[in-house]
């Protein structure tokens, strides 16, 4: 049993190394969310599952605080209202949930961050692709497979050109749902970390 605690150590440790590839367009990413608060713009996140709950922590993260003591940063999970889910869900149904929130909170100097370890959750990609319709720059955090991941054929391709797909796609490198959440929290603690010093300045 040791042994394997030692390899599911190193697998989410050899993803994670994996990503650095990416850490141009992580960057890219922080600079779009650092413009749209300074335009008066706010981050909106939204996921199921675990990606529900990372879409939740990550949003606090930005509102109450990251590591600087500074301004509160507007930022909502869609999936933390439960209200709206359950409406939504009643009279629209399940793959609609986001979608329908997304046609009133978001507006288009807002950044949209869709998070799905499958690539496939249609939820999701109908409430990106209406992100994207409104005017607003949507990103998408996927796993190995999936719709989204196809359409990131490399970590080259920085943005997808394809039309109603996210303007920003990360692929994880991983078909294991627990090691590509991993990875979609650290993203988004780096995020959170770019953004307040972009917006503050270094922590002394």
């Amino acid at each position: 049993m040791e042994s394997y605690i030692k390899k599911r150590i190193e697998e989410s440790i050899k993803v994670k190394k994996d990503l650095k590839k990416d850490s141009k367009l992580i960057e890219e990413i922080a600079d779009e969310i650092v413009n749209s608060y300074n335009n008066g713009g706010k981050v909106v996140m939204f996921g199921n599952g675990g990606s529900a709950a990372q879409c939740v922590h990550i949003a606090a993260e930005f509102t109450i605080r990251y590591e600087m003591d500074r301004p509160s940063l507007e930022a909502i999970a869609l999936n933390a209202d439960i209200s709206a889910i359950t409406a939504a869900g009643n009279d629209f149904g399940y793959d609609k949930i986001f979608e329908r929130q997304v046609e009133s909170a978001v507006k288009p100097y807002d950044i949209v961050i869709g998070l799905s370890t499958s690539g496939n959750s249609t939820n999701v990609l109908r409430g990106l692709r209406k992100a994207k319709k409104i005017g607003a720059l949507t990103v998408a955090l996927v796993g190995k497979d999936g719709i989204y991941s196809k359409l990131a054929i490399n970590h080259a391709s920085r943005k997808a050109k394809e039309k109603n797909t996210a303007d920003y796609i990360i692929k994880v490198p991983s078909k294991r749902t627990s090691v590509i959440q991993e990875a979609h929290i650290t993203i988004g603690h780096i995020l959170c970390d770019l953004v307040e010093k972009k917006l503050y300045g270094k922590k002394k």
